[in-house]
């Protein structure tokens, strides 16, 4: 009786794992089907949320691979150019007395 109950027992426990396994091989296909859907953008850190929602929009308006490209592109050089203006904009301005050479205190 005992050993029925384990044969029982572990004939019930081995779809559960088999479906634990199928359940984690979903997940990177689940993860890789999100970032396809909200493909990665660049800078955009540098870009508010209408922005990216504006860039989406006219990357999946565009009708043919070129004019996606296009897009690409333009949104590219916007990207370095607002990334050099604020680089430009971020960098302190050196200290009067780190210019000048400090003279070694004579005995």
């Amino acid at each position: 009786m005992k050993r029925l109950l384990m044969m029982f027992a572990a004939a019930a426990a081995l779809p559960l794992c088999c479906g634990f396994a199928a359940a984690a091989d979903k997940a990177p296909a689940q993860e890789s089907a999100q970032t396809d859907k909200h493909e990665r953008l660049h800078a955009s850190q540098l870009m508010t949320r209408q922005e990216r929602d504006e860039y989406r929009a006219k990357k999946h308006n565009a009708k043919t691979a070129e004019e996606k490209d296009r897009v690409r592109k333009e949104h590219n050089e916007r990207m370095k150019a607002r990334a050099k203006e604020r680089a430009a904009a971020a960098k302190p301005a050196a200290p009067a007395a780190a210019a000048a050479p400090v003279a070694p205190a004579t005995p």
